[in-house]
């Protein structure tokens, strides 16, 4: 399998990772709300069960001291009201003065129309029962909620980081490994939008294609590693020598092209064409490096492909006029040569 093929299998397995991920951080976030939805919920339970209970209680307590109230037609005592107490299994009971009814104490008049009372703290089973459980069940509530969100933010981390492998993969789908120029499958993705934007009324280019002089014999006699020196001193010129907005790619093995607006184009080729005609230091060794090129403009030709074609034919006369030269291919006219 080429390294294109691996590198766009890779970027769409990051791309799946990466949807998935997602996707499970979106059941996290899901599960998190609910789990707080249910803690919220089972602690107003609580609460309106708790509120529940103790009206009960109280509301029992309350008709059993009337009752041993109406009991005793007598009137009640301290004595009267100790056996009471201890019958009802009241808290605290105690004969006051309803002014006197401290905080959260229940009360019974004696007579109706007298302010004497009969006191006592009530059995509060809810309040009791809540504040033994409440605390287990928040407790848990706040380690579930917390290794939820902690797993939530491992989840998240994860996918910043197949993001991250997700762009890199992609860069490398699209950069030629030796140069870090774009590759061929860039390049031709860039001259069609760049085609397409100047047919609809965008800005016009011009596509060079630079082919280097006499590359098989500096890798025959010097090997690949001298070769691999001069490609990528050659990107460097290129690379250096571009505008913003260019195109700059490597398409064959010692094949480059370049994507660029027509202005100053002499100037640019003349520029180009200087700085590939040098010299170059490999193991000690000084190496020569030049080059042919073959521009055609886009409003020259109906398709991105004429167009590339233009190029090619241009830079095959290039080549058969001799080292270090360029030509402009243009339609129904003679080819034009630039001065080196």
């Amino acid at each position: 399998m080429s390294g294109a093929s691996r590198d766009t299998f890779g970027v769409v397995d990051a791309e799946f990772d990466t949807r998935a991920v997602h996707r499970l951080t979106a059941l996290m976030l899901a599960g998190l709300a609910c789990t707080i939805f249910i803690v919220a919920f089972l602690i107003l339970a609580a609460v309106q069960a708790m509120t529940s209970i103790d009206g009960l209680a109280v509301a029992r307590e309350r008709l059993q001291v009337a009752r041993a109230i109406a009991a005793m037609p007598g009137g009640m005592n301290e004595i009267t009201l100790h056996a009471m107490g201890e019958t009802l299994d009241l808290t605290d009971a105690r004969l006051t003065t309803a002014g006197q009814r401290q905080a959260g104490e229940e009360m019974v008049l004696l007579n109706p129309g007298s302010d004497r009372v009969v006191a006592w703290r009530p059995h509060r089973f809810g309040s009791l029962t809540f504040e033994t459980v409440a605390p287990v069940r928040i407790a848990s509530g706040a380690v579930f909620i917390a290794i939820v969100c902690f797993i939530g933010w491992r989840v998240h981390i994860v996918g910043r980081g197949l993001d991250r492998s997700r762009l890199a993969a992609a860069e490398r789908a699209k950069t030629d490994p030796l140069t870090r120029l774009h590759n061929r499958r860039a390049f031709d993705t860039a001259l069609d939008e760049r085609y397409v934007e100047a047919r609809a009324g965008g800005p016009g280019f011009v596509l060079a294609i630079i082919d280097l002089d006499d590359f098989k014999t500096t890798n025959d006699s010097f090997g690949h590693a001298a070769g691999d020196t001069v490609l990528r001193a050659v990107a460097d010129i290129l690379r250096h020598s571009a505008d913003p907005g260019d195109v700059v790619a490597r398409i064959g093995g010692d094949e480059f092209a370049v994507i660029r607006t027509g202005i100053n184009l002499d100037r640019y080729i003349a520029t180009i064409m200087s700085r590939l005609a040098t010299v170059i230091t490999h193991d000690s060794r000084e190496l020569t490096i030049g080059a042919s090129a073959g521009i055609a403009r886009s409003e020259d030709y109906s398709s991105a492909v004429k167009l590339s074609a233009a190029a090619d034919a241009a830079l095959y006369r290039a080549k058969r006029s001799g080292r270090g030269t360029a030509e402009l291919a243009v339609p129904t006219q003679p080819s034009r040569r630039f001065a080196a």
